[in-house]
């Protein structure tokens, strides 16, 4: 662990572990956009 996460760890626990829960979302959860397609003539 960096010396930036342990510090934030130590400050502001909660903005740590809620910084820490959304890593841990994109790593592992695929967001799927949803986008129109046209084909051209």
């Amino acid at each position: 662990m960096n010396a930036e996460k342990s510090a934030l760890r130590e400050t502001d626990p909660e903005i740590y572990n809620a910084i820490q829960a959304e890593v841990k979302r994109q790593n592992d959860n695929i967001e799927l956009i949803a986008s129109e397609n046209f084909t051209s003539l």
